[in-house]
């Protein structure tokens, strides 16, 4: 199963009045293999649920079954929710959508996501790898970072032999450059 996560950073209320920083992780994943037949949407639902056991930091897992990017599922461990991109019309623009394509390279599963965790899409961060997860990033005005430098972070001496972002450097290590 290729799953992308988008990793989005949101703040969490702890003992009523004190906060902390902390993660709300989303995973989302184009799933061409029921359209194209290899599996239906039971087997990859189930999956998701799978997914969502064996990762419990993951809020959720979006994902596209239609090669059009007309569909979209939301699984999470309380329930399981889908659309068609018809029952989005835009509010301000008559005939228009609100999102673009469910499907990678297109934007609108993240959007949908963004939507639905209430957040600002400049402060979150999709950590991907492949060329359409950083389009529809892109698109959505998300942060992006390869997931071999996400995964790689830990190791010593990273961040000389890897081509990484002022921005990235700060996300990774949670602190603020001048």
């Amino acid at each position: 199963m290729d799953v992308q996560f988008a990793y989005l950073q949101v703040i969490i209320s702890l003992k009523g009045n004190e906060t902390a920083i902390g993660w709300v992780f989303v995973g989302i994943s184009n799933q061409g293999g029921v359209a194209a037949g290899f599996k239906s949407i039971e087997n990859t639902v189930a999956e998701m649920q799978f997914t969502l056991e064996l990762l419990p930091q993951l809020s959720a897992i979006y994902f596209c079954p239609d090669f059009e990017g007309n569909i979209l599922y939301k699984v999470s461990s309380k329930k399981i929710e889908n659309w068609e991109r018809s029952q989005f019309p835009h509010p301000n623009v008559k005939g228009e959508l609100l999102y673009q394509s469910f499907r990678k390279p297109g934007s609108g599963m993240i959007m949908k996501g963004i939507d639905d965790l209430d957040e600002m899409p400049d402060q979150l961060w999709m950590i991907g790898d492949h060329q359409e997860d950083e389009a529809a990033a892109q698109t959505a005005g998300v942060n992006f970072m390869w997931a071999d430098i996400w995964r790689n972070r830990f190791l010593p001496r990273m961040y000389e032999f890897k081509l990484i972002t002022k921005e990235q450097v700060e996300f990774l290590e949670g602190i603020k450059l001048s």
